[in-house]
């Protein structure tokens, strides 16, 4: 309990007990003003009882708190963690970069080159985004249940409709992962609509479903803020 809990709770305690005092005085010393000290009786009464309500809301709150802060930082760092895995997986695959690294790779006979392709080594990249997406997604899926249950329905079902929208990337990412286009680039074979999902717009204004998983999470975890 907090200095300010049991400040309080000791004022009222005290309140509580100054009445009945009064009372059982006044019943014993001023018989005329028997009244007047079944009102103070009264008074007592109706204080004590408060204080009692008081003491179990009180107490009900701090055992609860350890518990929501325990499950507000776990979440936190899940969510972090997701926001970044959602970020690195939705940048292009085709890159400069890659392209470089592999024609050195195929290129100097020093060096074990393990694709056969560029294609494959793309394919290889969103695999590997496949499982990182998987892995940030489901430890916050298993933990629904508790949020609902410590931190309540309103943050539950903000992170529901996140998990349902990262979600949305898994299967395009799947399909990349086994894609046999000739394309160097799986994702360029994809509709218009589901590459927008896939991969990142260069004009992060025009990026739709980026900017609108960005907003959610950041929602969550400012409402997280509220339980630490």
């Amino acid at each position: 309990m907090t200095r300010r809990n049991t400040r309080d709770l000791c004022i009222a305690l005290s309140t509580a007990a100054i009445l009945l005092g009064l009372s059982a005085i006044t019943a014993h010393l001023i018989t005329p003003a028997y009244g007047f000290a079944g009102v103070l009786t009264a008074i007592s009464t109706a204080a004590l009882a408060v204080t009692a309500v008081y003491g179990v809301v009180t107490w009900r709150r701090q055992i609860a708190a350890p518990r929501q802060y325990e499950s507000a930082c776990r979440l936190f760092a899940k969510v972090v963690r997701l926001k970044r895995v959602m970020a690195d997986v939705r940048q292009p695959a085709d890159s400069n970069l890659l392209e470089m690294i592999y024609a050195v790779i195929r290129d100097d006979p020093q060096l074990l080159c393990p694709f056969s392709s560029y294609g494959e080594m793309l394919r290889t990249v969103y695999k590997k985004r496949q499982v990182d997406l998987q892995e940030a997604l489901e430890p916050l899926q298993e933990e629904l249940l508790t949020v609902e249950a410590v931190l309540g329905t309103e943050l539950a079902d903000q992170l529901r409709l996140a998990l349902k929208k990262c979600s949305e990337v898994l299967p395009l990412l799947r399909i990349c992962a086994v894609s046999k286009s000739k394309e160097a680039d799986p994702a360029t074979a994809l509709e218009p609509g589901d590459r927008a999902i896939l991969v990142e717009g260069s004009d992060p204004d025009a990026d739709a479903f980026g900017s609108e998983v960005h907003a959610l999470l950041s929602e969550i975890l400012k409402g997280i803020g509220r339980f630490k």
